[in-house]
């Protein structure tokens, strides 16, 4: 029997209850949808490290204070036992999912596609060259010179239309997403033009900050002339009151919804096509590494995915189109929470057509310090602690590093919804309990004393900013 192809597609920022509402082209394709998914960590770097691991932050050793998987090996990864036969790629739109910070040691193939591509299969030299005359030389001398050139005038006018004051809030469209067609054309190609058995893994940014209109998007109510460049993240997150920046806020979240209405219909295409393009099966995965706070009661009114674990950033989709069925439609244990940190057991079974339950009754997740956004927070310890939780049935348990634990109550029928229930002193037996072992604070003392800063030249640098990131 032919080995089927596998493609994880990681919807970057894609909250449970979004997906919900705004992803019915992808549902409607999927064999199988898991409403109990839930992320290991609340941003990018540790999570992603989590997914091809298996492991907890504080076990994989990539988190806030050593944001590069230098010191997780190949053979660490699911990657490492997959059969011979299999080609990896990993096709990305996060830098931090890049070779800049030594992601491609796990695959065969990794291409980073940032934002600001109008040509999909054709370079974008803007992000390699330093100045856009250098880049435009690049454009000329390399394949495909037309629409690198292209790529490199839409990524000048995107960036220019982000960060100068005078183009900000013009009321026009962007020329591009945040990278999202590039990804995908070039992860169908990664599939559809090899011979042999292959596992992609891809990263869309779409959901992902900045914030603002883009070609291609449909109408969502909100003024073409608003950015999230008008929002203070940490403003909102210590405002007593919010409503000076309602507004802003419900802008904030029209502009997210219609973002994750824009990958549902790019992912379907894109699906269709894959799957009728390839000779042998092919099993699209579509999950998120983590969601996003949009400052809802149920995010304790948070912004962004920084110092928290609420289900808004960790209750994440998880939907199988074309899986291995044996003639019926599969399913996995709906009773139970599905950690996303066993998507490598998962994978694993698809590529030996089997479908494999990686539920569990019992779910962990941490945070060793906060995500490190170029906007820095106030001067509260609060903002940079480590945070962990475990979620049993209905309940999650969530402490910190401070020894305030909390109790939350959880209901399936509303994603990404948590309520307090109780409050206390003191830190749990979960945390020294299997998988976490080690206690909270000399996970976090750990962490700190090996702290080991990334060094990464001046275009990723400058790609992680616009992003929200440093």
């Amino acid at each position: 029997m032919a080995q089927r192809n596998v493609v994880v597609l990681c919807l970057d920022t894609v909250r449970a209850d979004s997906f919900c509402v705004h992803a019915d082209r992808i549902r409607d394709r999927a064999a199988l949808v898991h409403g109990g998914c839930r992320a290991p960590s609340a941003w990018s770097v540790p999570s992603h490290a989590s997914l091809f691991t298996g492991e907890l932050p504080h076990q994989h050793g990539v988190h806030t204070h050593a944001r590069h998987y230098d010191g997780v090996g190949p053979s660490e990864t699911f990657l490492g036992d997959l059969p011979d036969a299999y080609h990896t790629a990993c096709i990305s739109a996060n830098r931090w999912v890049s070779d800049a910070f030594g992601i491609g040691r796990f695959f065969d193939e990794t291409v980073f596609v940032p934002g600001g591509c109008v040509v999909p299969d054709a370079r974008n030299p803007a992000w390699d060259a330093d100045g856009t005359l250098t880049a435009v030389r690049a454009a000329v001398t390399g394949d495909r010179p037309l629409g690198a050139l292209a790529n490199v005038a839409a990524e000048r006018v995107r960036s220019a239309m982000l960060d100068h004051p005078r183009l900000q809030g013009l009321p026009v469209p962007a020329p591009t997403d945040n990278g999202g067609t590039a990804v995908l054309e070039r992860a169908r190609r990664a599939v559809v033009d090899r011979d042999d058995p292959v596992v992609c893994f891809a990263n869309l940014m779409d959901a992902h900050a900045p914030y603002w209109h883009w070609r291609g998007m449909a109408d969502y109510g909100v003024s073409r002339r608003w950015s999230d460049r008008r929002l203070d993240t940490w403003a909102v997150n210590t405002a007593a009151d919010m409503g000076p920046y309602a507004d802003d806020v419900d802008s904030l979240r029209a502009i997210y919804d219609a973002r994750v209405r824009y990958l549902d219909r790019i992912v379907a295409d894109f699906v269709d096509s894959v799957v009728a393009e390839t000779d042998r099966e092919t099993t699209v995965v579509v999950t998120s590494d983590h969601g996003h706070n949009l400052a809802y009661p149920a995010d304790r009114g948070l912004l962004d995915h920084t110092s928290s674990l609420t289900e808004g950033l960790l209750h994440v989709p998880f939907a199988v189109v074309n899986p291995p069925t044996d003639g019926a439609v599969p399913s996995l244990n709906a009773g139970r929470h599905l950690p996303l940190r066993r998507l490598g057991a998962f994978v694993s079974g698809l590529t030996v057509d089997e479908l494999r339950d990686v539920t569990a009754d019992r779910v962990a997740a941490e945070v060793l310090g906060r995500t490190p956004t170029w906007d820095d927070p106030p001067d509260d310890p609060r903002w940079d602690r480590a945070v962990r939780c475990v979620y049993e049935d209905d309940t999650k348990t969530v402490w910190d590093v401070t020894g305030e634990t909390r109790r939350y109550t959880l209901d399936a029928d509303r994603p990404s919804w948590q309520s307090r229930v109780g409050r206390r002193d003191g830190l749990p037996a979960a945390d020294t309990d299997p998988p976490f072992e080690t206690a909270i604070e000399s996970a976090k003392r750990g962490a700190v004393d090996g702290t080991a800063a990334a060094t990464v030249d001046d275009d990723t640098a400058r790609h992680l900013e616009q992003l929200g990131y440093r």
